[in-house]
């Protein structure tokens, strides 16, 4: 079972899917073509998302009680679906998009739903320039893999990462003896460990 996020936690829904003829902005949301998503992402931490059929405080509720630690400060628009949530996470502090405020500054906390919204930019720009189209039956698979990536964001080196020599007289200073190191690299969804030689 995974940990539940702790800190401050943003979180927000979008509906991804293809664009209707003739239908404009926020009127898709019963749409056979859209699909809602729900995201919680851990400021400075990980994302976690979730395909729901209508976003309903019912559909929605269950997943922050199972992914939310109680004594996180979550972070959300004025949705309606949030306006109860205060008995199981009583921390909870919504910004006024209606208004045009984005960020508010209250106690020493900053309360915005940026960085949920950044990271569903980056699932929108993924399906318009790089899959095109999303099915509704693939549509969890499409989301692990964008999870997988912006939760290893922090990788240097292209995704290597260091994990030692390959043997003890690696360590040795003779320049006749050429160290391996072992890396790790990400392919996919996979780890998978490769040698790389030393360059002289």
């Amino acid at each position: 079972m995974q940990e539940k996020l702790t800190g401050t936690v943003e979180v927000d829904e979008t509906y991804v899917g293809g664009k209707e003829r003739g239908v404009g902005r926020g009127q898709y949301r019963d749409s056979d073509k859209k699909q809602a998503v729900v995201a919680l992402v851990q400021r400075g931490g990980k994302v976690r998302t979730f395909p729901v059929e209508r976003v309903t405080l019912a559909n929605v509720g269950p997943i922050l009680k199972k992914h939310i630690a109680k004594s996180a400060n979550v972070d959300t628009d004025e949705s309606m679906i949030y306006k109860n949530i205060k008995p199981w996470l009583p921390r909870h502090r919504t910004v006024n998009h209606t208004a045009r405020e984005y960020v508010r500054h209250e106690n020493n906390r900053m309360v915005t739903t940026n960085t949920v919204e950044g990271f569903f930019s980056l699932v929108k720009r993924s399906v318009y320039g790089t899959y095109h189209h999303w099915s509704k039956h693939h549509m969890h698979r499409y989301l692990a893999e964008l999870e997988f990536r912006y939760n290893r964001r922090g990788l240097d080196d292209g995704g290597l990462q260091f994990v030692g020599f390959t043997d003890e007289t690696a360590m040795r200073t003779d320049r006749a003896i050429r160290p391996t190191l072992r890396f790790q690299v990400c392919t996919g969804l996979l780890w998978r460990a490769e040698a790389f030689h030393q360059v002289d």
